[in-house]
Order: structure tokens, then C-alpha cells, then sequence
């Protein structure tokens, strides 16, 4: 899945992703307003999007969706042999 947007429409809107996590509307579309979905309802949105047949919903989708709400870089963003650190011309250019 692309966005947290995404994943709404593709189960059918605030309303239902509020019934499939047992939370109030309000909950769900403040989910949505925020694009960012706690950890702690990611099982049962992916087994849910299984059990539609939605695909390319996950557990690794959604941590990632998560790193880019909260602006961190997921960890499978990054190519393999790559580093997080800058070259040293360009850290001390800052300084």
C-alpha cells in the first residue's frame, strides 16, 4: 500500500477499518487524518486485507508507511550497501 489513505479506501472507508479494529469512527478517521495507524492494530488489518484479498497490505508495508509519518527513513528504504553517513567534506561543511 502506497499511503494510510490507501489502505481506507481499499477496506471501504473510515467506517469500516473503525469496525475491523473494534474502535469508535472518530478513532479511525483521526487514524486517517494523521496518516499513521498504531502498531498495535497492524495484525488485524493485514489479517483482515487477507482475508479480502487485498494485497500488498503487511506488517513491513505498514512499518514503513509508519517511518515516513513519524520522518524517519524505514530500514528496507535503505539500498543494502549503503551508508547512513554523510561523506566528511560534507559533515564539517555544516559545522
Amino acid at each position: 500500500m502506497e499511503s494510510v489513505a490507501a489502505i481506507f479506501v481499499a477496506f471501504g472507508g473510515s467506517a469500516a477499518v473503525a469496525r475491523i479494529l473494534n474502535v469508535g469512527p472518530s478513532t479511525a478517521s483521526e487514524m486517517k487524518r494523521r496518516a499513521s495507524i498504531p502498531a498495535e492494530y497492524w495484525p488485524e488489518l493485514v489479517q483482515e486485507a487477507s482475508r479480502r484479498g487485498i494485497e500488498g497490505l503487511t506488517l513491513e508495508s505498514l512499518a514503513t508507511l509508519y517511518a515516513r509519518a513519524k520522518g524517519r527513513i524505514a530500514p528496507a528504504a535503505l539500498p543494502p550497501s549503503s551508508s547512513d553517513r554523510l561523506p566528511r567534506a560534507a559533515s564539517q561543511a555544516g559545522a
